[in-house]
């Protein structure tokens, strides 16, 4: 081993010795005529060796549309009827300079102050997406419309709604939930109430509680009362609610255990923290108890303090993990009642506990960490 070590230290130092030499090598002759090398190099006004063979970007930001300015609404919604079109056979090539025309039209028509020519766009879009196009154009279409369409495109969203290629579905789902317009909920409500497919029902419950406008809580809730209740629940939970939590409370104490526990497990995600003591509960799945636990004490700040040391005093060593992990989001007055209550805890937790606390930089633990540091307890 010795040997290796002293051969790896002779090459080091060659290395090194090689290194210094050819520094002072560049600075005593190399370093004029490496400047003239570089005044030498003439500059790349190109910007990049290969920038002349590369293809030419088009504008992302003109449209296909112009229009003369004082156009009569009809006049508008024709002219964004005739370009949008145009470039609607191109779509389903391998092109996507034509998609990018498309892209820029419709957001040059959605820009601030221009609402004529929106609405225009949108109905252009929503019109031609119902006529015989190739499915991969009506789809990019209809996605166009989920970010700029409002009530004029709802009628048309409505009917894709009922379309046999998922798909189509998706896309016109996700624009109506992101939809201003109230129309957009009642298309959506209609849909959930006939949908008979358990994970269409659901998505249309998503898309309406994203919305979370109250009517259309109290739908997902009275669906999710049925035979598909297990697939309506994390609807529930992103719509939080009064409503909401009152049905998920209902599926927690019913039904099987499959659905008593996605309830718990959703009823975790949307209720206050003051409402989670009923999850705290051997019934329930540990993930379920512990992480309600936790928001319930990280949620009380320095209040929960003492409930924190009977934790910790306690025999459910994972209460007492989650107790010390939420040490860290005690104001002071909870860190104080901690360094007065340590000596209930268990020799091995109060060391566990003091090093917490110095970790977040709280002098008071210091006379104890030096009782323990003088103690002949071999545990302390």
């Amino acid at each position: 081993m010795e040997p290796q070590m002293n051969a790896d230290g002779h090459k080091e130092r060659i290395m090194q010795k090689t290194f210094i030499i050819s520094m002072a090598v560049l600075l005593a002759c190399g370093f004029n005529e490496a400047l003239a090398a570089q005044k030498s190099v003439k500059p790349d006004k190109t910007g990049t060796a290969t920038a002349k063979k590369l293809p030419k970007v088009p504008d992302k930001q003109q449209s296909v549309v112009t229009l003369k300015g004082g156009d009569l609404p009809e006049q508008v919604l024709k002219a964004y009827a005739d370009g949008i079109s145009a470039l609607v056979p191109l779509l389903s090539t391998n092109d996507l300079q034509n998609l990018q025309k498309l892209e820029s039209t419709v957001h040059h028509a959605s820009r601030p102050g221009a609402e004529k020519e929106r609405a225009a766009c949108c109905q252009a879009l929503a019109s031609i997406a119902q006529t015989d196009v190739p499915l991969e154009a009506r789809i990019w279409l209809l996605e166009l419309l989920t970010d700029t369409g409002k009530a004029e495109v709802v009628p048309a969203l409505a009917k894709f709604l009922d379309e046999r290629e998922y798909r189509v579905r998706e896309v016109a789902r996700c624009a109506l939930q992101n939809n201003s317009s109230p129309d957009a909920e009642a298309a959506l409500l209609t849909a959930l109430k006939k949908a008979d497919n358990p994970s269409w029902k659901a998505a249309l419950a998503l898309a309406l509680a994203g919305r979370k406008v109250e009517t259309s809580v109290q739908a997902i809730a009275i669906a999710a009362k049925g035979k598909n209740a297990l697939t309506l629940i994390d609807a529930l939970a992103i719509a939080g609610g009064k409503e909401a939590k009152k049905v998920l409370r209902e599926l927690m104490t019913d039904g099987s255990q499959e659905i008593r526990t996605a309830a718990a497990d959703a009823y975790l995600k949307c209720a206050d923290a003051g409402e989670l003591e009923t999850l705290y509960d051997n019934k329930y799945p540990p993930h379920i108890k512990y992480a309600a636990l936790h928001r319930i004490l990280e949620a009380a700040g320095g209040k929960a303090a003492p409930r924190m040391l009977e934790l910790m005093a306690g025999q459910d060593h994972r209460a007492a993990e989650v107790a010390l992990g939420v040490i860290r989001s005690l104001d002071p007055g909870g860190r104080k009642v901690l360094v007065e209550g340590i000596g209930r805890l268990p020799n091995s937790m109060q060391a566990t506990v003091l090093e917490s606390l110095a970790n977040l930089g709280e002098k008071a633990v210091l006379p104890l960490a030096l009782t323990f540091a003088n103690s002949s307890d071999p545990e302390m």
